[in-house]
C-alpha cells in the first residue's frame, strides 16, 4: 500500500481536482454540455494537446483535431486561418482558447464559416481579464460586443456569449500565475465566489450558428 503507482495516481487526482486553475475548471464546466451535444463531423481547432474536455466528446461526434504544430500529433496539420478542409463539409467547429493566438482572427472565423454546413455549430472560448500567455503568441482580448461583431461579419447568427468569472476569481487567477501550490486554495475560492460578472469576467464561452451563404 502506498507504492509508486498509488502515489502517482494520487498526484494525478490532485492535479485534476485541486491544482487545475479556476479558469480551466470554469471553462470545462461551461463547455462540457455544449460539447456533449455535438454530432457529425467536428473540427477541434487547436485541439492537438490532451485537454480536460476530452472526456466530454460524445460518440455521435467524429472529432478531428487540427493544430499548426505537427509534434503535437493532431489528426490534421493546418492553420486556423487557412483550413485544409472542403467548403460546407463539417457539422461543428470548436475553438477553445484559440482566437487570442491568431494575428487575423477574422480570417479564422471566415474559414470556420466556410467549412461549416449551414446550420452548423461554432463553439469555444476566449480569455478576457487574463495574463498574457502561451505559445504561439498571445495577440488579443475581446469584449462581448467585439465577439458579436466578429461573428456577424463572418456569417454567423444566433450568437450566445456567456461570461465566466468575476473580480475575485480574476484576481486569484492572476495572483496564482504559473505557481502550483497556491492553487490548493482554488476549490475554496470557487465555492465562495461563484457569481459570473459581465463587467469583470475572466473570459467568455460562445456558441454561434452558421448562416446560409
Amino acid at each position: 500500500m502506498g507504492g509508486p503507482n498509488f502515489k502517482k495516481s494520487l498526484v494525478t487526482r490532485m492535479r485534476k481536482s485541486w491544482l487545475r486553475s479556476n479558469h480551466r475548471v470554469r471553462l470545462t464546466r461551461d463547455l462540457t454540455p455544449i460539447i456533449q451535444q455535438l454530432a457529425g463531423v467536428v473540427l477541434d481547432i487547436g485541439g492537438g494537446r490532451e485537454a480536460p474536455l476530452d472526456a466530454a466528446w460524445p460518440a455521435a461526434a467524429a472529432r478531428y483535431r487540427i493544430d499548426a504544430f505537427p509534434h503535437i500529433e493532431p489528426q490534421l496539420v493546418g492553420d486556423a486561418m487557412t483550413l485544409p478542409v472542403r467548403r460546407d463539409s463539417v457539422d461543428g467547429v470548436v475553438m477553445c482558447e484559440v482566437l487570442e493566438h491568431l494575428p487575423r482572427p477574422e480570417s479564422a472565423l471566415a474559414e470556420a464559416r466556410r467549412v461549416l454546413r449551414p446550420g452548423g455549430l461554432l463553439c469555444g472560448s476566449v480569455p478576457f481579464l487574463f495574463a498574457i500567455h502561451g505559445d504561439p503568441q498571445d495577440y488579443w482580448r475581446y469584449t462581448a460586443s467585439t465577439l458579436q461583431n466578429l461573428f456577424a461579419e463572418a456569417g454567423f447568427r444566433d450568437v450566445v456569449i456567456m461570461p465566466h468569472g468575476n473580480r475575485v476569481t480574476v484576481a486569484w487567477t492572476l495572483l496564482c500565475g504559473e505557481a502550483t501550490w497556491p492553487r490548493l486554495l482554488s476549490p475554496l475560492v470557487r465555492r465562495l465566489f461563484r457569481s459570473e460578472s459581465a463587467q469583470s469576467p475572466e473570459g467568455y464561452v460562445f456558441t454561434a450558428i452558421a448562416s446560409a451563404l
